[in-house]
């Protein structure tokens, strides 16, 4: 009779109050993070490896040349076009017109009274800073 007792409670088991979480929290997100890092790493290189070089711009030497002068001609101003991969070549007194009568635009641009990058920069660095 007390065989079949503690055969009885051997199959019974304790359910706790309280799981206790904190013991297990630190190897679950460890097993997640190295689950998650295995996904990034196969995404990353199935995008590498779909990815081709671009090809060479193969010019040839007088090509080279002609564009060498070209940039050396100050009467010409040459600027990437907004889109695509165009290239705009005008003279340069209409480039600096069309300039000037943007930046005159006083509703879009205003004039700074003092260089705002070192202060912006601050601002970032301190930014990133929180986030590590």
């Amino acid at each position: 009779m007390v065989d079949l007792a503690a055969k009885a409670a051997l199959n019974k088991s304790v359910t706790p109050v309280l799981i206790p979480y904190t013991d297990y929290k630190p190897n679950i997100t460890c097993y997640i993070r190295g689950l998650m890092q295995k996904k990034w790493d196969t995404q990353i290189t199935d995008i590498l490896k779909k990815s081709k070089p671009q090809k060479p711009n193969i010019i040839t030497k007088t090509e080279r040349e002609a564009l060498k002068d070209l940039r050396n001609d100050d009467s010409i101003t040459i600027v990437p076009a907004d889109k695509g991969k165009a290239i705009i070549i005008l003279n340069t007194p209409d480039f600096e017109s069309v300039v000037h009568k943007i930046l005159d635009d006083t509703t879009t641009y205003r004039q700074l009274q003092n260089d705002p990058t070192q202060k912006l920069q601050r601002q970032h660095k301190a930014h990133l800073k929180k986030l590590r």
